[in-house]
């Protein structure tokens, strides 16, 4: 895979999570409180959009771990930057489904709330994992020119296995998200 097929997938990564920040967040009617059940239903819907952002920060994750790869004992000053902006962007995308987990947390109750709390730990993972990757791969873009071929290939190797961390913790949050969800639809259809 070639940078270019790789930018396009960071791009539809990218397009897909400005679409979904775009929908309207659901508020609580002034006056009164929602019901257990409505409130199981929003934090299923904020969970499943949780879901479905890990998905993809874990995908972006990926298609950072992939240039990586492709880059060992080949690194180019340009394959670095875009190695370290695909990492940025995989952070960011990570950060934007740990806030929509704790969303679903403070919209969740009773066992749907256990749920979205295992998910919002498992996120946190995903930031902390994708955000150390990204600063390996923001350090092996700074010092490609200054390093000899040997540290640079080091660098690109710790920034790759970073990626491949970031991307099982951020495919860890998903799946802990869709839990979530799936207990928050079930909790709301036993009421």
């Amino acid at each position: 895979m070639n940078i270019k097929s790789i930018l396009i997938l960071a791009a539809l990564a990218v397009s897909a999570v400005g679409h979904a920040e775009n929908e309207p967040v659901k508020t609580a009617p002034k006056g009164g409180e929602k019901s257990v059940q409505q409130r199981d239903s929003s934090a299923a819907s904020s969970a499943q959009s949780a879901s479905t952002t890990a998905r993809q920060a874990a995908a972006a994750a990926e298609a950072a771990a992939r240039k990586a790869e492709q880059s060992i004992g080949n690194l180019s000053q340009s394959a670095a930057q875009t190695i370290s902006l695909l990492a940025k962007k995989a952070a960011e995308i990570a950060r934007r489904s740990q806030q929509k987990v704790r969303e679903a947390t403070l919209k969740a109750t009773g066992e749907t709330r256990e749920a979205a709390i295992k998910a919002e730990e498992a996120a946190e993972k995903a930031v902390q994992a994708t955000e150390e990757a990204a600063r390996k791969a923001a350090d092996a873009a700074r010092q490609v020119g200054a390093l000899a071929k040997e540290d640079a290939l080091k660098a690109t190797q710790a920034t790759r296995d970073a990626l491949h961390q970031a991307s099982e913790a951020t495919k860890a949050a998903a799946l802990a998200a869709k839990e979530a969800a799936e207990r928050a639809v079930s909790a709301g259809k036993n009421r």
